[in-house]
């Protein structure tokens, strides 16, 4: 038989499409399985033992598929999401050839268990070079790990095709079978014929845990073609699960279900995921199912905050709260990633608020948990990131017997256990660091740059050449998955540390970051709807301005992927549209910036531009979006009554205090003391010069700084003290000169004017 035709073995490898997101983002790794000892694949007898008493598939080797890494939490039997799809699995056309037996089988060989031995041989010795191929993506290392793959599911067939076997044997045997060729080939027919047949076999022998193990991932082998028709096999089975009180499945059934709603971004499916978890928290909450309530809130606060609807963020800190509300000291000595999970969304809830106080407070209760967690000699976190939800017993019979590993499993003490895997203990320290620098970021001139030194660390501990535990021994397509989202996690620190350099004028370090950043993005060919994409175009154009190349940055923001037109007419409100639509606002008023500068013709474009920004920013959640935009239209000459231009730069200066924006409210101060003392003699005149100077060094921008000490020194000439004077205005020059250099040249008094009057 051609099993390389049958298996579709040998597709050449390409990098999984990928998609973003932050924060949430995305974090899912899958855990390699327990390491095999070579002499069990000595002993014959043992391995024909093991598919006969113990369940489907071998713990050790049988990695459960995976979700993308931009959801929250997934279960281990998971499916990829099309968005973070592996690489082409397997073609039919590559020439793969099972080698020939050397001659006819002594009487006495166990042919059967020898097949069996072999196949978890080949498959482990593919999966030890899974994390080389991904990485190097060179066609011989393709070709010899889909060699092997082919030949594994060649012994698995003959097992099944050439022996009669007693029924949970062969179940166990078609189960890892149709799990491999689903996992490792897009043979879904095949896939799908042996989960029939095996749940034919279990439903008339009476296998219900075989059963419902294949019934699920016959769930995601449909899913991959039908969406719709994997929603209602589910809902059909979840009817029929919870009649016969089998709440353990019922449990892992619905999680199904939600994630296989969370790949399809539609408001009913939105809805249906919600509706689903609803149920598992009521259903946990009357059995007294602490951790799978919990777990069902973390899911529904990930659903609110992605969905970007108006009321997202209050239906967000709800679901929190409910699970807050559960014994999380308790579950923090058990359970620790749950824990974390929790803390890490009540964090982002904060950070988009913002509420800096609160952020920083949530911040060091993650800290801290984190901490505790890895500095433990025996911590309860797996360094693969998988754990169990504990489950309650039922009435008799209602129990899991066979546990199917990656999906249930017993605890020593009875009680039911529901697998879940997020990430490796290194990455999730990892995507902390992130979520520190992001939380710091506004502190970070003012506490010795603890926000850059977090994201650097960050990028130490994600380095691409530290090989994960999730990553060792794991089917290629899981690790092209964990590569990929390692990748996005270093863009996603580069990207906030570009943001942070930007902000104190670093620009020769914020394009050397910013570089590293469009590399990556060129490396994976990241698609212009993703964020990362456009969050490195309006980088791009925010250094191009700040180092005075003003025609090539206007050009920039005005690029098809900054568009604001095309972040608001795809009809689409979730939480990436929303990031997009902010980033073309930002863009937009940088634009404005450009073009109000009096050495500009006034074509009227300014205005037009404050008309499509206007309702947005207006009422905007996020305050520093409010402060920007009231400091823009302050500042410009569109305003032209005084008492608007009073009332704008008073809301910017109200709100950048509100949210501890150092660099808009030493902006703001400048444009007042500039605006409204300049010229003027007297005391009150000197201290608003001299506030704005300490608010710009507080900022760590030497760009403002420079203006500062350059309306300081006019300032105190106007007192009649020159000396002073000309000491500050020299500072003032020293400080221009080395921000940009030549920007004295297109300056007006020996330091950069900011063109107010």
């Amino acid at each position: 038989m051609d099993y390389h035709a049958r298996y579709q073995v040998g597709l050449p490898y390409k990098d999984p499409p990928q998609s973003a997101a932050f924060p949430p983002a995305s974090f899912h790794i899958v855990p390699p399985p327990p390491p095999v000892h070579r002499q069990q694949y000595q002993n014959p007898d043992a391995y024909q033992a093991r598919y006969e008493n113990v369940p489907p598939h071998p713990p050790q080797s049988f990695p459960p598929p995976h979700q993308a890494p931009d959801q929250v939490l997934f279960e281990r039997h998971g499916k990829i999401p099309s968005h973070h799809a592996p690489p082409d699995p397997v073609p039919s056309d590559a020439p793969v050839t099972a080698p020939k037996p050397p001659g006819p089988p002594s009487p006495s060989l166990n042919q059967q268990a020898l097949l069996l031995s072999l196949a978890e041989r080949y498959l482990e010795a593919a999966h030890s070079r899974g994390y080389r191929t991904a990485l190097a993506r060179r066609p011989s290392e393709l070709e010899g790990y889909y060699r092997l793959i082919a030949i594994a599911l060649a012994c698995l067939e003959a097992v099944l095709q050439n022996w009669r076997l007693e029924p949970r044997a062969e179940a166990a045997i078609r189960l890892r079978y149709a799990s491999v060729v689903f996992e490792e080939t897009e043979n879904d027919i095949e896939a799908e014929t042996a989960l029939s047949k095996g749940i034919a076999l279990c439903e008339r022998n009476r296998l219900v845990d075989f059963k419902y193990g294949m019934q699920h991932l016959l769930a995601r082998v449909i899913h991959r073609k039908s969406p719709k028709a994997a929603a209602k096999f589910l809902d059909q089975i979840i009817q029929d699960v919870e009649a016969y009180h089998h709440t353990s499945w019922a449990y892992a059934f619905r999680f199904l279900r939600v994630s296989l709603s969370l790949e399809t971004p539609s408001a009913a499916e939105t809805t249906s995921a919600l509706q689903h978890l609803h149920a598992a928290a009521a259903t946990a909450n009357g059995r007294g199912d602490h951790a799978i309530f919990v777990m069902s809130a973390v899911l529904e606060t990930y659903i609110h905050l992605r969905s970007g609807a108006a009321d997202a963020l209050g239906e967000a800190q709800r679901a929190i709260a409910s699970a807050r509300s559960q014994p999380m000291h308790e579950l923090a000595g058990k359970l620790p990633q749950l824990v974390a999970l929790v803390y890490i969304f009540d964090l982002a809830c904060s950070m988009i608020e913002p509420n800096p106080n609160h952020v920083l407070s949530k911040m060091q209760t993650v800290r801290e948990l984190l901490d505790q967690i890895f500095h433990e000699q025996r911590s309860p976190i797996s360094a693969e990131g998988h754990f169990s939800l504990p489950i309650h017993p039922g009435p008799p019979g209602s129990n899991v017997t066979h546990p199917i590993d990656g999906l249930l499993s017993r605890s020593e003490h009875g009680s039911d256990l529901l697998e879940f895997s997020w990430m490796p203990a290194r990455d999730l320290y990892a995507l902390a660091y992130l979520l520190n620098g992001a939380a710091t970021s506004h502190r970070n001139s003012q506490d010795g740059r603890k926000a850059e030194k977090a994201l650097e660390e960050g990028l130490k501990m994600a380095g691409e050449e530290v090989e994960s535990p999730a990553a060792k021994g794991q089917p290629l397509t899981v690790t092209a998955v964990w590569l990929g989202w390692r990748r996005r996690l270093r863009c996603y620190m580069r990207i906030q540390l570009t943001f942070v350099r930007c902000a104190r004028t670093d620009w020769a370090a914020a394009r050397w970051t910013l570089d590293h950043v469009r590399k990556d993005l060129s490396d994976f060919a990241a698609s212009p709807s993703e964020p990362l994409f456009y969050l490195s175009e309006y980088l791009e154009g925010v250094i191009l301005q700040g180092t005075g190349h003003l025609d090539a940055a206007l050009a920039q923001f005005q690029r098809p992927a900054l568009a604001f037109g095309a972040a608001t007419s795809a009809g689409r409100s979730d939480s990436g549209e929303a990031l997009r639509r902010d980033v073309s606002i930002l863009a937009t008023l940088n634009t404005i910036l450009i073009l109000a500068a009096p050495s500009r013709p006034d074509d009227g474009s300014v205005d037009r531009l404050f008309a499509v920004v206007e309702p947005w920013c207006v009422s905007h959640h996020n305050r520093n979006i409010q402060a920007a935009y009231n400091l823009i239209k302050a500042t410009s000459h569109a305003t032209d009554l005084g008492i608007m231009r009073k009332n704008n730069i008073q809301a910017a200066l109200n709100a950048a205090k509100s949210v501890a924006n150092m660099q808009l409210t030493c902006i703001a101060l400048n444009y007042m003391s500039g605006k409204y003392f300049r010229g003027v003699v007297g005391e009150q005149a000197v201290k608003s010069s001299q506030a704005a100077v300490k608010w710009a060094e507080d900022s760590s921008n030497s760009l403002w700084a420079s203006v500062a000490r350059g309306m300081l020194a006019d300032t105190l000439e106007v007192q009649g003290r020159v000396p002073e004077a000309t000491r500050v205005r020299a500072e003032a020059t020293d400080l221009a000169g080395r921000v940009v250099p030549g920007l004295l040249d297109a300056s007006q008094g020996g330091h950069p004017d900011p063109g107010w009057s």
